[in-house]
């Protein structure tokens, strides 16, 4: 009797790993999105992170990010802009403007929403909101 090793193709495994790594994939801490041109950061490309007492946290990434967000901004002057922070949308703009630097300042009335906004920011992976 003769038996017949039905073999993988490797096609079918990267298949599947594509799948399953996209499944998982990692949500960006600061995700600033204009139309389907998107910025990305993680927790360690926050340069400075302060939060001041009238209600406003100041974000700073690297420097490195600065021509990203310089090409981006001025590539969309005049389109609305979403800022979202580990998944979930925490700022709509509109640019009028280039934006040299890759600062942001997000004004927030809520505090334990601006405190929940700058943990979020603080961690090493973002927690699910779900």
């Amino acid at each position: 009797m003769t038996g017949h090793a039905r073999q993988v193709v490797p096609r079918t495994i990267l298949a599947l790993a594509l799948a399953a790594s996209a499944a998982f994939a990692e949500v960006p801490h600061l995700l600033l999105a204009i139309k389907e041109e998107r910025l990305e950061a993680r927790a360690a490309d926050i340069a400075g992170l302060q939060r001041d007492a009238d209600g406003t946290l100041h974000i700073r990434l690297f420097p490195s990010f600065d021509p990203a967000i310089a090409a981006l901004t001025t590539a969309h002057q005049g389109a609305t802009a979403q800022l979202a922070i580990c998944g979930r949308t925490v700022m709509e703009l509109t640019i009028n403007a280039p934006l040299s630097t890759a600062t942001f300042t997000i004004a927030e009335t809520d505090p334990p929403r601006l405190e929940q906004i700058e943990t979020d920011l603080r961690t090493d992976t973002c927690p699910s909101h779900e």
